[in-house]
């Protein structure tokens, strides 16, 4: 059964020296997704572009459901219980009361 996933992407590629690293400068300012989409061909380009377009889309939209309907803060941060205050009935053994 599987648990998780991790997306490593082309990084195998990269530090096997199969594909070259982006220049320093590009990598310094964060642009190496624009590097790749660039320097990956045609194929490569429009599907990275297509999927920067929908991500931007999401999470714009994200944004604004956030921005006008947001919650009251109450609502977002509740207080977690005390750990003094956990009953047995929760965790299935005999309460601990912690000092």
């Amino acid at each position: 059964m599987i648990f998780g996933q991790l997306g490593v992407g082309a990084a195998f590629d990269f530090h096997s020296g199969n594909r070259p690293w982006a220049p320093k400068i590009i990598r310094s300012l964060g642009l190496e997704w624009f590097w790749r989409m660039c320097s990956g061909g045609r194929k490569t380009f429009v599907r990275n572009l297509i999927c920067v377009w929908r991500i931007s889309w999401v999470l714009f939209g994200d944004f604004l459901r956030y921005r006008l309907f947001r919650a009251p803060k109450t609502a977002l941060f509740r207080k977690a219980p005390d750990d003094a205050q956990v009953s047995s009935e929760s965790s299935g053994d005999a309460a601990v009361k912690v000092s």
